[in-house]
């Protein structure tokens, strides 16, 4: 596989061959069933890409980001492969001033051909209920989708305009930043039931930004060569299989 660089700019998204659905972070179901934990498959995640900077609007400090997961199905027979599902990851920043912010994204794919467009929009999922409140980051949903297909969350965004809704008080303006990557759990989806099942360890990894011109990097998929070359806050990353 190799990575380029196409993202719809503003948006969370994911740029792969099959039909993509993009919808906000709210979802909830009727006549769900919660799974025992690490029972059923999942999406792995892994931080490929994050950039954040911040500055002081007065009555406190604001933030842009923009990050990037690489996401990938673990399932150890394709037999055991759901009709679809959806899995949820938290982002989690920090630093030396405090905590910044988390962010809860999803991503979420179809392997069966009978699953469809109306029975996804049926799934109004609440992510409060099983997951935690925390503000949503958005995600992407692939219908047809193949087992060994990974895809890349992408996206950027502002948060904390509102002085009142501050990433930091004081307008404080952080020295170090760094990002806990964390599996929430996963809905999925199997004939006619639908089962919620929650990581019990789903700690992934920590990684440290580094200070880059106005902000703060983290980066292992863009070429050295060509990361001044890019927007830091739309990076348009994708994978071609």
């Amino acid at each position: 596989m190799r990575a380029e660089f196409k993202l719809l700019a503003g948006c969370l998204t994911a740029l792969l061959v099959g039909a993509l659905v993009v919808t906000p972070l709210i979802f909830s179901m009727l006549g769900t069933t919660k799974a025992q934990p690490n029972s059923e498959p999942y999406f792995d995640a892994k931080m490929e890409y994050a950039f954040l900077r911040f500055s002081d609007n007065g009555s406190g400090s604001t933030r842009e980001h923009g990050i990037a997961l690489n996401t990938t199905l673990e399932v150890q027979k394709e037999a055991e492969l759901p009709d679809a599902m959806i899995s949820y990851f938290l982002v989690q920043v920090y630093s030396d001033a405090g905590p910044v912010e988390n962010l809860t994204f999803y991503q979420g794919a179809a392997y069966n051909n009978s699953f469809s467009t109306e029975q996804f929009n049926s799934f109004i999922f609440s992510n409060d209920t099983w997951f935690g409140n925390h503000t949503g980051g958005g995600g992407s949903f692939y219908f047809n989708a193949t087992p060994t297909q990974s895809f890349i969350l992408s996206g950027g965004g502002e948060y904390s305009s509102d002085g009142s809704k501050a990433a930091l008080p004081g307008g404080q303006i952080p020295l170090e930043v760094s990002i806990n990557l964390t599996r929430l759990g996963s809905v999925i989806f199997k004939g006619t039931s639908t089962v919620i099942s929650q990581a019990n360890e789903g700690f992934i990894e920590h990684v440290q930004l580094v200070k880059y011109q106005d902000g703060f990097l983290y980066n292992i998929i863009v070429p050295s060569d060509q990361v001044d070359q890019i927007n830091e806050l739309n990076p348009k990353i994708s994978i071609t299989p």
